[in-house]
């Protein structure tokens, strides 16, 4: 816009020039020349106020759009946050239910009862698997002090040294994350 302003600003100074009288002070040419000067001058203020604004409009939309994905980003963490507590919150239900199974088990108590604690038990953890808890596996595995606790070391025969003997507790992650390691028994090596 301000190239337009410019352009017609060069013309009306050609055009004043056209004209013979123009040596004269008081030639109308030139009284309208400078009534189209003081509105060229307007104008191009007007220009750059209409840039400016248009600056600040753009500036705020892209503030807007930051703030727009930053909310969007705060909520999924606080929704995602959320999930971690009540997963967190729920092991300790899994290992009473993984207590009253194999307790029932070793009683030998087989019926409708044992069938239907396990049945609730499975349905719980396909719930939580399809939401993203992984079982840790332990036993056998080489010990990975990010993913395991070691409560007791023991000589063993059953498995090589620096490796899982036994699970005490199962560990889960969720999503990639560790929620709480596994505790095991791990195999020392022979003096």
């Amino acid at each position: 816009m301000n190239m337009v302003i410019m352009m017609q600003d060069e013309e009306i100074q050609d055009n004043c020039e056209e004209h013979e009288c123009c040596d004269d002070k008081s030639c109308s040419c030139r009284s309208r020349t400078s009534i189209y000067k003081d509105e060229l001058k307007e104008l191009k203020e007007h220009a750059t106020k209409t840039e400016e604004y248009l600056d600040d409009l753009r500036r705020l939309k892209a503030e807007f759009d930051n703030f727009r994905k930053r909310s969007i980003k705060e909520k999924e963490a606080l929704i995602h946050y959320g999930e971690e507590e009540l997963v967190m919150e729920l092991l300790t239900t899994i290992d009473n239910f993984e207590r009253a199974i194999a307790a029932a088990k070793e009683a030998g108590s087989e019926g409708p009862f044992l069938e239907g604690m396990t049945l609730v038990h499975d349905q719980m953890m396909s719930v939580l698997k399809k939401r993203g808890l992984e079982r840790i596996k332990s036993k056998g595995e080489e010990f990975d002090p990010n993913i395991h606790e070691a409560v007791l070391q023991e000589f063993s025969d059953e498995v090589p040294p620096n490796h899982v003997i036994d699970e005490l507790q199962t560990g889960y992650m969720f999503r990639d994350k560790l929620m709480r390691p596994a505790k095991v028994r791990v195999a020392k090596a022979a003096h």
